[in-house]
């Protein structure tokens, strides 16, 4: 096989979507597993990949997410990465190993030296149609993702597990500011270990909510925002 420099995989068939509000209806899944499976076989077989993007990634259970963490771990020279992940909506026996599977994920995004642009895209879906489906990634954020932990209240936080990426410019996705985790677990702690772990970074698009029109944040506003609300606590 030719040695890829760039490669783009859809694992779902969507319904209709905008790429520049990020704003997607509701789709029809076809069961990827095998997509995923011959996916991760072409991701392991050019491991000289500069570029990867990855959407629709439905994470059904943990062979999913092994099979992903283990392809992109050996791809060390990557500079460009998007990845979708389209999750149901979390069963509260099974959240105990999706956060072991994040906790790796994050584990191999954070070797990844030589990444230069992370899109991160959470979509959460409910196959029973009881909930609504949260259908804009600039609304969502991943768990633990901005935080260090907070001890007195028991959640967990892997943003430390990303310290490899000094040389990150680019931070887009699902980052927003306004999600009950985001408020709760974000703080000047983070902000400083950004400023000291992050010294590449030069963009960062922070998602504010609908009621502010999905505006974004670039990382001074963001630390301004953060340290405002502080303030205000």
């Amino acid at each position: 096989m030719t040695m890829l420099r760039k490669l783009e995989l859809d694992f779902c068939e969507w319904g209709e979507h905008d790429d520049e509000q990020g704003s997607y209806f509701l789709p029809s899944y076809r069961d990827p597993k095998a997509t995923i499976t011959h996916a991760c076989w072409i991701i392991e077989s050019n491991p000289h990949l500069l570029d990867l993007k990855l959407d629709g990634i439905l994470l059904k259970d943990h062979r999913d997410a092994h099979l992903l963490t283990r392809s992109i771990s050996g791809l060390r020279r990557l500079q460009y990465l998007t990845l979708e992940i389209v999750q149901w909506e979390e069963i509260p026996e099974e959240e105990t190993q999706q956060f072991r599977d994040l906790e790796t994920l994050y584990q191999q995004l954070g070797a990844l030296t030589e990444l230069e642009q992370l899109n991160l895209r959470a979509l959460y879906f409910d196959p029973s149609g009881v909930c609504g489906v949260s259908d804009n990634y600039k609304l969502n954020t991943f768990p633990g993702l901005f935080s260090l932990g907070k001890k007195e209240t028991g959640r967990s936080g892997y943003l430390q597990l990303l310290g490899g990426l000094t040389k990150l410019k680019g931070l887009y996705g699902s980052n927003c500011l306004v999600t009950e985790e985001t408020e709760a677990t974000v703080g000047m702690d983070e902000i400083k270990w950004v400023d000291r772990h992050w010294v590449a970074l030069e963009t960062a698009h922070f998602g504010k909510g609908k009621q502010e029109g999905q505006e974004c944040l670039d990382v001074l506003d963001w630390w301004d925002e953060v340290q405002r609300s502080q303030r205000e606590l």
